[in-house]
């Protein structure tokens, strides 16, 4: 069979050409290096194969594996909808993947040799036919070149035949596995198909009559059970020793690192291991929160993994989740204590190849068990009424009620005989609710371990954890909730089988398609187009945030340049995000030029400023006259801006307001930059004192009030002067540096502390003042004036005991400016 295979292979590759011919002697030595090296080439090529020599054992393993499997693809056809055949089937679907990816490198390793055979076989025809047609007159070397060639190619030839025909051996066997595992999957998809079809039917002897009691002693034992699932973990363990030891080493990390952050929580601060339910689920149960996490890694760790580990890991998860589940709702103890024990009498049950009375009788109990169970928290007052999960409630309430129905139909078709369907809605049904009640579990016990690495100390000094630790703690949260409810539906789906049937459904709804005109868009390239898009811009979005947070501030970047890479990262992200859901979408880049010409249009007719802002935006951001964090003046807007984005700008008021400014204002207007350079500035105070204080008295108390505020800059340093002769005062200024988020109350303290200091000092403080000058004048020589109107003329005194009365005083504003007159009588 090789034989015939090689020669296939070697006229496959040898193209019909010209008859080989003999070389002139003219050309002899030319021809002669060439052949050489062809020869070096070809024998390289058929040297040691790491591609046939890594095959050999696998492939050995392999077909030893496919006797295994045929064996357990037979146990698992005869036992209805059992965890083997969904075993058996995974097992299957990865060798032929691994199969294949083997015969697509054989193939090119075939292909390669049989290219390189043809070739030799062509150089040695020429040669022969050159050393048999040399005549006298060739010289006796070159008569000698012409058989070392030949020679030496009929060398290579042998080596070459042998590494094809080992190469062809290798491929034969490799097409009778995938024949073999073809074969199977055939198999075990013809027993799921007729699986199916028995749910309906009545397979088995009622329950109620005498003849299946007498046919139950075929039905094999607990012990005998349990030892071929032993075997074959043990034989699964000892094929897979790294995966098997990577994950107990995961067990034993987390278990560690569980106990010691708990310890390190509880001598810290007692109260925090009581802050949230996620902590307490930690800081109560560390082992069985790592013990826990340590199980949901399983499927990514053993994708491929048998029964018997299942169970295994089954059995380990039932304590962690009763007690996290008491603590999450303490109603919840006692329901998930019995649903875990009806789940691994149904696990047990299930894993026997045949069922008999026992096991129908076990099968008739587990669905009543849990049926009253449902009823139980279904009734008024009952537990399910009980619990307080806030809007999960409902949702709660109806699935226990679907449950009950599930279980009630299970134990109705065990009793007739369809135990078949009993079989699948009782292990579907525990399967559903046990693993809701153990992603609940895990969810808290991650959440709680993720809450408790924040409060450790190293955590602490990360910048991203002291500013933003609760948003970690609701974003985690989030993350955490979404992924068990992911990963429950895809439990339900493989729980009730119907995950091959919501594929073809989901894949009929997505390939629906609207055709209208040249326009042809089906479901799911919109929807691949939305999914790619949503996760480029929530991926940007978090790259922004760690870059500001946590990697920029530690790099030491400037200000301006921190908030320009992050949000070139940010546009980057989005830009390939929007390539990708383009081409996730089926969408031809072609297509593009008529959407760039849309473009064009619209922005000639009516998205002038769209672009104008924009543009003023990739100005501020590269530019940087402008930065986030700057305080600015921007006519009578004056605050802080918070934020430079693609079309506006956030500005923040020291009133609190937050005012979105077009970037183009930014450009076209006058912007005051009070922190364009550095943070200080200069302040000015202003003051006067009463004439007659010293000056230099004066500055001296001035410049010592000012060195010593702690908010003063020392460099550059304070200065006073004497400004100038004012109406009622010397006037006096204090120029002082500052930073700007805080001059308002530095001068204020400034201004409060001169208050006080000048009275001390016997320095008066001026204001404003007016002097009134009294004269006395003859009466009758009054000259022409103009009385105030609206001013009161003082009142007549008495005469005065002794003396003359004095005329009545008339304020008045005389034509040449103010006077004030008081004359005696005569």
């Amino acid at each position: 069979m090789v034989h015939l295979l090689l020669v296939a292979a070697l006229a496959a590759a040898s193209p019909a050409t010209e008859a080989p011919a003999a070389i002139p002697g003219a050309e002899l030595v030319p021809a002669a290096e060439s052949a050489y090296a062809e020869l070096r080439r070809i024998r390289e090529l058929a040297g040691p194969d790491a591609t046939l020599g890594d095959l050999v054992g696998p492939l050995a393993n392999l077909e030893r594996e496919l006797d295994q499997l045929r064996s357990a693809g037979s146990a698992a056809r005869t036992t209805a909808f059992t965890s083997d055949a969904d075993y058996v089937g995974r097992e299957v679907a990865r060798r032929q993947a691994v199969v294949r990816r083997w015969d697509a490198e054989l193939s090119a390793r075939v292909q390669l040799l049989a290219s390189a055979a043809g070739s030799l076989a062509r150089l040695i025809a020429t040669w022969r036919l050159t050393a048999a047609s040399l005549g006298a007159d060739i010289p006796p070397a070159l008569m000698a070149r012409a058989g070392d060639v030949r020679d030496r190619a009929s060398d290579v030839e042998s080596l070459l035949r042998k590494r094809l025909v080992a190469a062809l051996e290798q491929q034969d066997r490799l097409a009778a596995v995938k024949l073999a595992l073809a074969g199977l999957l055939v198999n075990l998809e013809a027993a799921e198909a007729a699986r199916k079809q028995e749910l309906f039917e009545i397979e088995s002897t009622p329950l109620w009559r005498a003849t299946v009691w007498t046919r139950s002693a075929r039905s094999p034992g607990p012990l005998r059970v349990l030892q071929t699932n032993a075997r074959s973990l043990v034989a699964y363990v000892a094929s897979e020793p790294v995966r098997s030891a990577f994950h107990l080493l995961l067990a034993a990390l987390l278990i560690a690192a569980g106990l010691s952050v708990t310890r390190r929580l509880r001598s810290a601060s007692p109260a925090l291991a009581r802050s949230s339910v996620a902590v307490e689920v930690v800081t109560r149960y560390p082992v069985d929160s790592a013990i826990l996490l340590a199980i949901f890694a399983a499927p990514f760790l053993h994708p491929a993994r048998p029964p018997a580990l299942a169970l295994v890991m089954y059995l380990a998860g039932l304590m962690p989740v009763v007690r996290i589940a008491g603590v999450l709702a303490p109603g919840w103890r006692r329901p998930v204590r019995w649903v875990a024990g009806l789940f691994v009498v149904e696990r047990l049950v299930a894993l026997a190849p045949e069922i008999g009375v026992p096991g129908r009788l076990a099968l008739l109990f587990v669905p009543i068990a849990a049926l009253i169970g449902c009823a139980a928290g279904l009734r008024e007052g009952g537990w399910l009424r009980r619990l307080d999960s806030g809007r999960w409630k409902v949702l709660l309430v109806s699935g226990a009620a679907i449950a009950a129905a599930l279980f009630a139909v299970s134990a109705v078709a065990n009793l007739v005989g369809n135990v078949s369907l009993a079989e699948f809605l009782t292990s579907s049904a525990l399967a559903s609710v046990f693993g809701a009640a153990a992603l609940a579990a895990g969810a808290a016990a991650a959440s709680g371990a993720f809450r408790a690495l924040l409060e450790l100390p190293s955590a602490k000094r990360s910048r991203i954890v002291r500013d933003h630790k609760e948003l970690l703690v609701r974003r985690a949260g989030t993350l955490l909730r979404l992924g068990s409810i992911v990963v429950w539906v895809l439990l339900l789906l493989r729980a009730f089988h119907a995950t091959q049937s919501f594929r073809e459904a989901a894949a009929g709804v997505l390939g629906l398609r609207l055709k209208v005109g040249g326009l042809d868009l089906s479901l799911g390239d919109m929807a691949a187009f939305a999914v790619t898009l949503w996760v480029a811009v929530w991926l940007s979005r978090a790259l922004k945030f760690i870059l500001e947070e946590a990697v920029l501030p530690s790099l030491d970047v400037v200000r301006g340049s921190a908030a320009a890479i992050s949000t070139t990262v940010t546009y980057v992200v989005v830009g390939i995000g929007f390539g990708a859901a383009v081409l996730a979408a089926g969408v031809e880049v072609t297509r593009f030029t008529v959407f760039i010409g849309t473009l064009g249009v619209g922005i000639g007719f009516g998205l002038q400023n769209v672009v104008n802002n924009f543009v003023s935006g990739l100005i501020l951001l590269y530019e940087r006259p402008v930065q986030v964090g700057d305080v600015i003046e921007l006519g009578q807007l004056s605050g802080e801006v918070r934020r430079i984005g693609v079309r506006s700008s956030t500005v923040r008021t020291f009133q609190g307001a937050d005012v979105i400014v077009p970037n183009s204002n930014f450009i076209s207007a006058e912007v005051v930059n009070w922190t364009g350079t550095d943070r200080w500035r200069r302040v000015d105070i202003g003051l006067g004192v009463a004439y007659g204080s010293e000056p230099g008295r004066v500055i001296e108390i001035l410049l010592g009030i000012a060195k010593g505020c702690a908010a003063v800059a020392k460099l550059p340093e304070p200065v006073a002067f004497f400004t100038g002769f004012g109406e009622s005062a010397l006037q006096f200024e204090l120029r002082i540096w500052t930073t700007v988020d805080g001059w308002v109350a530095t001068a204020s303290a400034l201004r409060t502390s001169i208050h006080e200091a000048l009275p001390r000092a016997g320095v008066v403080l001026a204001f404003p003042q007016l002097d009134l000058w009294v004269r006395s004048v003859p009466p009758g020589t009054r000259g022409p004036t103009q009385v105030l109107p609206g001013i009161a003329r003082l009142p007549s005194p008495e005469a005065e005991p002794g003396g003359a009365a004095t005329a009545p005083v008339e304020t008045s504003y005389p034509l040449g400016g103010w006077r004030s007159s008081r004359e005696p009588k005569k």
